[in-house]
């Protein structure tokens, strides 16, 4: 059967469409009922797909349903609509935006949650500022041989839960937002309740940074109050493909037990023993400043013998 250069290329453009749609189930198609493992069923498509969402103030929004459908009708618009220098002109918007109001979040920070020193924070906004990758790692491979020719390229999860830490709430909300984002998905966060009105403010810059560039609004989305309930909610919504979690061991666990892929990172301080063979001074030094934690360990191991 002969086919025209036209079809062939409608054909491609189906084919490219539905590998960008990213948030599909892998049970069926979006009008096809799907369950996640180990929890409740849901509908997935159909009337609850054209269900109206409350508006939100810039991504925060009063109920986390909301929350979670306007991030998953802003990610099929961003990897659809949106190409990859697109992403990161939009992600050069939000460094912009982030460093332009970092003290005001370090200050922020400090009064609300009772934690940490304003010149920390400082650092660690500037670092994830400047430091978190962007699209540039999305790098294609491709194979050739007697056989054909492949290429392999990233593909985004679709709407990706991300839970957020007390300690540092803000810095995690912008590090997984360039990070996520610059792969293609929307977030929906699930922040710290002793942080919740730092943590609405930084992710209404960002949303207000993301439009202002001619991004879609409700990409990064979260409710208003933060609760247990909701992080629930986010397991057993088949519109959320991955679970992300920075926090406690107790949190990480039961993400891991949701039944979604899960990324989690525990608790961002090990214990640190000295002992009397160690050069204390030199120790102090390497724990206060030490970022790998293999850094701490290398000094503590120079025994006085070996010098």
């Amino acid at each position: 059967m002969d086919i025209s250069s036209r079809e062939l290329e409608m054909i491609v453009k189906q084919v490219v469409a539905g590998l960008q749609g990213g948030a599909v189930s892998q049970a069926g198609s979006a009008s096809q009922p799907v369950k996640s493992p180990g929890l409740s069923e849901v509908v997935y498509g159909g009337a609850a797909a054209a269900a109206p969402v409350r508006s939100g103030e810039y991504g925060v929004f009063d109920r986390v349903e909301d929350a979670i459908e306007a991030a998953y009708r802003a990610q099929r618009d961003y990897v659809t609509n949106y190409k990859i220098h697109d992403r990161q002109r939009i992600i050069e918007a939000i460094r912009r935006t982030a460093r332009e109001n970092v003290e005001t979040l370090c200050r922020m920070i400090v009064e609300e949650t009772k934690m940490g020193r304003y010149e920390d924070k400082l650092e660690k906004h500037l670092a994830v500022i400047n430091k978190t990758p962007g699209p540039e790692c999305l790098t294609t491979e491709a194979q050739s041989g007697d056989s054909g020719l492949m290429i392999e390229e990233y593909a985004p999860f679709g709407v990706i839960a991300s839970i957020t830490p007390t300690t540092n709430p803000t810095e995690t909300i912008i590090n997984n937002t360039i990070s996520m984002i610059a792969g293609g998905n929307s977030v929906v966060f699930n922040v710290h309740p002793k942080a919740k009105h730092v943590s609405a403010y930084c992710l209404q810059l960002l949303n207000k940074a993301i439009v202002d560039a001619g991004g879609p609004a409700n990409l990064i989305t979260m409710a208003k109050e933060p609760t247990m309930e909701n992080v629930d909610k986010l397991a057993a919504s088949p519109r959320i493909r991955l679970m992300a979690g920075t926090g406690g061991m107790g949190m990480v666990n039961a993400l891991l037990r949701s039944g979604k892929k899960t990324i989690g990172a525990g608790a961002g301080n090990p214990p640190v023993i000295v002992d009397e063979t160690a050069d204390v001074k030199l120790a102090a030094r390497e724990i206060y400043k030490a970022r790998p934690s293999t850094t701490i360990f290398s000094a503590l191991r120079r025994r006085k013998y070996l010098s």
